[in-house]
């Protein structure tokens, strides 16, 4: 966060042409969004709420890698600046840079967080047992079995499950 005087324009700008580089590489089309006066007004609200042109740019980024916001034609840059809180869950969405530790490849063995993500087979493999354990079991028609019914001792079953006497 920045702790000087009032955003100039040059940082609205600056703020502004990152969001249209990135709506220029994931959305295109052919006429691009202007730099209108709501547009700035949020971008200048933001900046005067002491965050500084490089929070702004993390959270457009992080709206940028929202494929949610991108499917549902949620990306312009007035949400992402709508409030403080906005920009904090954008920037959030963003993986943190500075908190993974430094590793050097060559002397250390790789981090700890990595330990936590399996391989896509291994994932695959733990869903499908998984799966079985909560399956109903199958009868030989290959069908599940929801519910099967026990005879009483001594009662006679016909070929359709009904009981007799």
């Amino acid at each position: 966060m920045r702790e000087d005087g009032p955003p100039s324009k040059g940082l609205e700008r600056e703020v502004f042409d990152h969001w249209l580089s990135g709506w220029r590489r994931t959305i295109g089309g052919t006429r691009a969004p202007a730099l209108d006066a709501k547009r700035r007004r949020k971008i200048r609200a933001r900046l005067a709420d002491q965050f500084t042109p490089a929070d702004l740019k993390r959270a457009i980024d992080g709206l940028w890698a929202s494929s949610w916001h991108i499917e549902n034609g949620r990306t312009d840059i007035e949400l992402v600046c709508r409030d403080a809180s906005h920009v904090e869950r954008f920037m959030g969405l963003l993986a943190p840079t500075s908190a993974l530790p430094l590793v050097n490849e060559a002397s250390s063995p790789a981090p700890a967080h990595d330990a936590f993500v399996p391989p896509p087979a291994k994932l695959f493999e733990v869903m499908e047992s998984v799966r079985r354990a909560f399956s109903p079991p199958d009868d030989s028609s290959g069908a599940p079995v929801l519910w099967k019914a026990r005879p009483r001792p001594g009662a006679e079953v016909t070929n359709r499950g009904a009981r007799v006497g």
